[in-house]
């Protein structure tokens, strides 16, 4: 256990009658990406005593206002690879079960109000944290995808969640997909957002890099990296790209141009750079904008996105992003079938010919579509009284 002791956490949220301001959140990873999105939700309910459970470490710079319980466990990027394959999604559920198990101890103690799994594996199996309160709610928050499951899979998974109360998502598409399965239960599409950090500091035009400064952030799967690391790399080759990954590294590759710097636990350290980068390649949905590609541009950084999908079982180039989910302003959609749009574009950049997109612009963007105002949704479902119904 991390963040303190178990008669400490007793201390906190058993101080406020009926755990009416505790709330349990189950995830499979304490980093990545669906962690930080939990890390913001957090951060901006001060008033509710969080109790998180999941495999890794106690985060840098956690919210006061959680108590963590960690748990050492594999490699979430490996394992979450493995059991996305449809013929072994069975696998994320005893991959979860031992946290769902001390989540259930927890809600029997604190009858908490709301308990939150990441995750369509954790939240099936939450409901029996409802056995110590029948007044408990299990929500699930969803960052993936299903539509491109077989039949079978989507039936069970309707099944398994027909004792959950509801659903956050972040999209459109991910909405239609969740209201299949979840007929008659609030489905919430909350647009991604960035944190305050990413829209501090001023935005001004500047001089293009030479060579071309491009960031990549995030996962190297081959359908959110494979795009980049070859346009870039043909690039590298002639001295017009110089291309920083943010990340793991991707295994088997030592090129020149491209330089790997790890994962960034610090918000600041991250707008750094985004504020030094000339464009950053964006892995993206049918209809929305990766967490990356939103910090971006709310830092003032102009974005390439391809065109296919960076989610397995999409990639397959059948679907398309739409050209307009990036307007020219601040930034550009590419053909991800065909690697010869983007490299002329970034060689175009990295030789005087056009730009990016305007950086004030990108700021004035992300703060209309992406800011934190779009938590205050999620706040308002899980602990407030307004819900918005199927």
């Amino acid at each position: 256990m991390t963040g303190g002791s178990a008669a400490r956490d007793d201390h906190d949220g058993g101080a406020q009658a009926g755990g009416e301001r505790t709330a349990i959140v189950v995830t499979p990873a304490l980093k990545y990406g669906s962690w930080s999105w939990f890390e913001d939700v957090i951060r901006h309910s001060p008033d509710v005593s969080w109790i998180v459970v999941g495999y890794g470490s106690r985060p840098a710079g956690a919210p006061a206002n959680a108590r963590f319980i960690a748990l050492p466990g594999g490699d979430y990027l490996k394992v979450g690879r493995l059991a996305a394959r449809p013929w072994l999604l069975w696998l994320n559920f005893p991959y979860v079960l031992p946290l769902v198990v001390i989540a259930a101890l927890l809600a029997w103690r604190r009858k908490p109000p709301v308990v939150v799994g990441n995750g369509i594996a954790a939240a099936s199996l939450l409901p029996i944290c409802r056995l110590g309160s029948h007044r408990t709610r299990v929500w699930l928050a969803y960052h993936s995808a299903i539509g491109h499951l077989p039949g079978g899979a989507r039936r069970a998974i309707r099944a398994l969640l027909a004792p959950v109360a509801g659903a956050v998502c972040n999209s459109e598409g991910n909405e239609r997909e969740l209201r299949a399965v979840m007929p008659g239960r609030s489905v919430i599409p909350v647009p991604h957002w960035a944190d305050d950090t990413f829209f501090s500091g001023g935005v001004h035009e500047r001089e293009l890099s030479s060579p071309l400064q491009v960031l990549y952030v995030g996962r190297t799967d081959p359908e959110k990296f494979g795009q980049c690391l070859r346009v870039c790399t043909a690039l590298a080759r002639q001295g017009l790209v110089q291309l920083t990954v943010v990340g793991p590294p991707a295994e088997g590759f030592t090129l020149p141009g491209i330089r790997y710097v790890g994962y960034l636990s610090s918000r600041a350290a991250l707008k750094d750079r985004y504020d030094r980068a000339d464009v950053t390649w964006a892995p993206a949905d049918v209809d929305y904008l990766s967490r990356p590609g939103v910090e971006a541009l709310a830092s003032g950084c102009p974005v390439v996105v391809s065109d296919v999908p960076a989610v397995g079982g999409k990639c397959d180039g059948s679907i398309r992003i739409p050209r307009d989910l990036v307007p020219g302003t601040v930034g550009a959609v590419v053909d991800g079938t065909d690697d010869s749009e983007a490299v002329a574009l970034l060689r175009g950049w990295a030789t005087g010919i056009g730009t990016p997109g305007d950086r004030p612009a990108c700021r004035a963007f992300a703060s209309d579509r992406f800011s934190s105002r779009n938590i205050r949704l999620i706040g308002d479902a899980w602990f407030g009284d307004r819900h918005r119904e199927a």
